[in-house]
């Protein structure tokens, strides 16, 4: 299973580095696809990614940060960037006396 998932990821492609629209929201009744899409995969990984981070100007533990790491392994990086300067500027904010938002998790 973890080789096929770094398959996925390796060979999914980016979509254009200006725009990254939002997936449509998943319905449960929504069918299974009945092709692999790799391309598709890669841009619905970097749509959420992205807009979850613009959209909410916060940094999910849950979402993002899986995001950040296994992005690198697809091609192209625009959306992977994007995100990662928003994370790096929270961190060095909280390292020089920054607040953290309501809710945030504290160690």
């Amino acid at each position: 299973m973890r080789t096929s998932l770094l398959a996925l990821l390796l060979l999914a492609g980016p979509i254009s580095a200006a725009d990254f629209p939002q997936p449509a929201a998943t319905k449960p009744a929504e069918p299974f696809a009945k092709e692999l899409w790799l391309v598709k995969a890669g841009e619905y990984l970097d749509g959420v990614g992205v807009n979850w981070t613009r959209d909410r100007q916060c940094i999910t533990c849950h979402t993002n940060m899986p995001y950040l790491t296994a992005r690198p392994l697809l091609k192209g990086d625009e959306g992977w960037k994007e995100v990662r300067k928003y994370l790096e500027g929270d961190v060095k904010s909280w390292a020089t006396g920054g607040k953290l938002r309501e809710g945030s998790f504290r160690a």
